[in-house]
């Protein structure tokens, strides 16, 4: 990457990341590393802060990968996460700071350049792929090399650089004119064949691109516009009367991003408004109801029968709601039935008031809901 200053989009970019501390890269997939910055096994928090903010100094202000390097390394080495661990693990390393400043440059670089480019795309509809033709390019990359198709094209859904690590491909925007003046050929983007990749860490199975690395099988900036458009919604959403977020929400919730945010959580999603009930048994006069990422990973992970179809019916549970129990000062229970199916929505309000997240989202039965009656203050 080069070591020069990256343009404003990349650096807001970065900066919207909250720190996660992960065992390992893959412990975030795809849109959530637009959403969390990361750094496999720096499990202290302090190390992740230390090693976010020369980042942040990189992107900024262009520090050079050596300067990098040299700021790092002896703090890194003075708390202990340098070389390898008793059994084998490594740790920080000049390789791995490289492989670290070179990832997150590049992603921040590609994110702001995505928004620059969907700035420009009216009178620039076009973007070629471009190479660094020399011996380290890999083949599978090389073979999109001038290829040029229109923006909005569903291939650079995935083919969009960079597409593994070291990856220094890029994408070049182009007009008509330039198009027709360098005899270029614009095409439709093909279909792609999948290979099987296994994760060890989960065992699971999962099909990415040829040619691509796993876990760079997405775009970058298509996810980073994503996040700023939610929590830019999110954020509006906290002042609209309670029809208008309720309208709008079951809109959203149909929508292809919401399918996004359920695949790849990442930022927070508003999938529902509080009624009057709801907001006076709360004691707020917000409306908006928000699935954070962590609390939707959580929640996929513990009710793994829920689809999102069933995460696309929260609006009516929220708002049509056959009971609702007050079951603690700060938090309600909504409960119905859709389709023979029972739905538990529990939402809790922050502490300071002015907020309305989702604590538990899942499927109910006779029994659990006399309890829930039983134990709790029912409000209808």
């Amino acid at each position: 990457m080069t070591d020069k200053i990256l343009p404003r989009e990349a650096v807001e970019f970065f900066r919207r990341k909250s720190l996660k501390a992960t065992d390992h890269w893959t412990d975030l997939w795809h849109g959530e590393h637009a959403r969390f910055f990361t750094v496999a096994r720096s499990v202290y928090a302090d190390i992740l802060t230390d090693i976010y903010n020369e980042i942040d100094k990189a992107i900024e202000s262009g520090e050079t990968l050596r300067d990098f390097q040299k700021n790092l390394k002896p703090v890194l080495q003075r708390k202990g996460w340098w070389g390898k661990t008793e059994d084998g693990v490594q740790l920080g390393s000049m390789r791995r700071l490289r492989t670290i400043y070179d990832t997150n440059l590049r992603a921040a670089y590609a994110a702001g350049r995505w928004e620059r480019i969907q700035r420009r795309k009216d009178y620039m509809p076009y973007l070629q792929f471009i190479i660094v033709d020399d011996n380290r390019t890999r083949a599978s990359h090389r073979v999109w090399a001038n290829k040029v198709y229109r923006v909005d094209d569903p291939i650079w859904n995935k083919i969009y650089p960079p597409l593994g690590w070291n990856c220094r491909c890029i994408v070049r925007q182009l007009s008509r004119a330039e198009v027709e003046a360098r005899g270029l050929k614009v095409e439709t983007g093909p279909e792609l064949q999948y290979v099987s990749w296994l994760n060890r860490k989960t065992g699971q199975v999962q099909l990415v691109p040829y040619g691509i690395d796993p876990g760079f099988d997405y775009n970058v900036g298509k996810a980073n516009l994503r996040v700023k458009s939610r929590e830019q919604v999110a954020d509006k959403a906290a002042s609209w009367p309670a029809e208008i977020t309720d309208n709008t929400v079951r809109n959203m919730v149909k929508d292809e991003d919401f399918a996004d945010f359920y695949e790849a959580p990442s930022g927070y999603y508003v999938v529902a408004a509080a009624d009057d009930l709801i907001k006076k048994t709360l004691k707020t006069e917000v409306s908006a109801i928000y699935f954070s990422d962590e609390s939707l990973i959580k929640n996929k992970h513990h009710h793994p029968d829920l689809k999102l179809e069933d995460y696309q019916n929260i609006p009516e549970v929220a708002r049509d709601y056959d009971y609702l129990v007050q079951d603690t000062e700060k938090s309600v229970v909504a409960v119905k039935e859709i389709k023979d199916k029972k739905y538990w929505l529990a939402v809790k309000i922050t502490r300071k008031g002015d907020e309305i997240f989702t604590q538990s989202y899942h499927l109910t039965y006779e029994a659990q809901i006399k309890s829930l009656l039983r134990k709790g203050k029912r409000l209808k």
